[in-house]
């Protein structure tokens, strides 16, 4: 089976999660500022990726980086969270 990356920004605001993202396909793409709680955001995309036929192995989330970073390094992988500990993550 082919293993695919996907890259998303997850943005925090007005007391609101939302995503940028780049995929050809729109639910993979950006989600609008709605969501309570980043693992609400994230479930969300979860259910798109299954709803077009993927199957979600591990998710990859990196520390929040303020708005200026010019003293930060950004760290990208900060927790993984394989989709059998999903269930425990979202509770």
């Amino acid at each position: 089976s082919v293993v695919r990356h996907h890259l998303v920004l997850g943005v925090y605001g007005g007391d609101k999660y939302g995503a940028f993202g780049i995929s050809r396909c729109p639910a993979l793409m950006n989600k609008p500022m709605q969501f309570d709680t980043l693992a609400d955001l994230l479930a969300d995309f979860k259910q798109s990726y299954e709803g077009v036929g993927h199957k979600v192995q591990m998710i990859t989330i990196g520390r929040p980086v303020a708005h200026d970073t010019t003293a930060e390094q950004v760290v990208w992988n900060y927790l993984r969270v394989s989709a059998s500990d999903w269930a425990v993550v979202t509770k």
